[in-house]
């Protein structure tokens, strides 16, 4: 017995799924031609999908069909590097909140701080090894927030940030109320700043 991979089946259901999409669209056709009353025909994402597909490869093939797959590619990659460049802005500005909470309200209390620390230490998604970089104190970086292998990712010091909550969707911890502002919450905050875009600066 021939043994079919995982994704060719996944494919040829696709493939099944759109075809027979298709036949009932030509059928909703014919049936809208004798009342005309009825309504369109909605595809779903994955015909559509299909349909815009085929249709790509149907003007990729035609003469100049080249030149046109280069621009719509460049077109793409423009799309991709502003979406990016988007969310790091969106990332900057919240770290900014959230740095600006710590100066006017103080770090999350030490039992705040341990609660959420104890959370992330049994998280899947948690590296003591990291984009080259390796936490001495074992407890690592958080690999969904996006913040990568800056010092001031670090866990040990992101569970103090009162203002911070989980990346995860939901949270698995949310903000709390910080301990008190202090003239060492306001230069802990201006230093992890200036740490951060260090960090940025060198590659990391």
């Amino acid at each position: 017995m021939t043994h079919i991979p995982q994704w060719a089946k996944l494919q040829m259901d696709f493939r099944a799924k759109v075809h027979d999409e298709r036949r009932q669209e030509l059928e909703h056709i014919e049936a809208k031609k004798l009342n005309p009353l009825l309504p369109d025909f909605v595809r779903s994402d994955d015909y559509q999908w299909q349909v815009e597909q085929q249709e790509k490869n149907a003007k990729y093939s035609a003469p100049g069909g080249r030149e046109l797959q280069i621009e719509d590619r460049k077109k793409e990659g423009k799309e991709i590097f502003e979406l990016i460049e988007n969310q790091r802005k969106i990332k900057s500005l919240e770290y900014a909140k959230v740095e600006a909470y710590h100066v006017l309200h103080g770090p999350a209390s030490e039992a705040d701080a341990a609660a959420r620390l104890a959370i992330c230490m049994a998280c899947e998604h948690r590296a003591v090894e990291y984009k080259g970089q390796t936490d001495a104190g074992g407890v690592g970086w958080c690999t969904q927030c996006g913040c990568g292998s800056n010092p001031r990712a670090l866990l040990t010091v992101k569970v103090t940030l009162a203002g911070y909550e989980c990346p995860l969707t939901p949270p698995k911890w949310s903000k709390v109320e910080g301990t008190g502002a202090s003239v060492a919450s306001a230069v802990d905050a201006v230093a992890g700043v200036a740490k951060s875009i260090i960090h940025k600066l060198s590659g990391g």
